[in-house]
């Protein structure tokens, strides 16, 4: 089971409805083991890559994109 959620005053809350879908199938009173990872930036991924192509389409050599 994998779902994305925040935390906020120490509760975990699901970020759309399919992870709440998900975060309701843990059973109260049960131990869980979870690991914690933080998502990638999509909006930073963006910014990134219209940089690049910036860089790309003002550059006076030709070079192979890839």
């Amino acid at each position: 089971m994998e779902f994305y959620a925040q935390i906020k005053n120490r509760k975990i809350l699901p970020l759309n409805d399919s992870d709440n879908e998900e975060a309701q199938k843990l059973k109260a009173n049960k131990d869980y083991k979870f690991k914690v990872t933080a998502p990638r930036n999509y909006e930073f991924h963006k910014k990134f890559f219209a940089l690049v192509n910036l860089g790309y389409q003002n550059s006076d050599n030709t070079m192979n994109f890839e």
